[in-house]
């Protein structure tokens, strides 16, 4: 049973090593779905998200400073913050709902 107990246990720090080193090799993480749920892209710079392209609903920036575009190639309207958001239509009013409406993105 000990054996068992710490063979387990060593898997699961392996498996949460290497998450995390997978979350920190993006600047962000963008998710199809709100509440980081559904498919996901990521990257530190994006000048087009091609099949995701205008999909994100909800990102994780790990503490990054990101900012992101309506348009590819760093065009149209932008929007910076290190945040996390877990639905992007709720934020930004101003410049309208994020909620699948971002094409590319940069950090720093």
């Amino acid at each position: 049973m000990k054996k068992l107990s710490r063979a387990a246990a060593v898997v699961a720090l392996s498996t949460g090593a290497l998450f995390t080193a997978g979350q920190s090799a993006n600047a962000s993480i963008f998710y199809d779905n709100n509440d980081y749920g559904g498919a996901t892209y990521g990257a530190d710079n994006s000048t087009w998200m091609g099949s995701f392209d205008n999909k994100a609903s909800s990102v994780k920036n790990f503490g990054y400073y990101v900012t992101w575009w309506q348009d590819i190639n760093y065009g149209g309207a932008g929007f910076g913050s290190s945040n996390d958001y877990s639905a992007m239509g709720w934020y930004v009013p101003f410049l309208g709902t994020w909620n699948d409406n971002i094409s590319s993105f940069h950090r720093g």
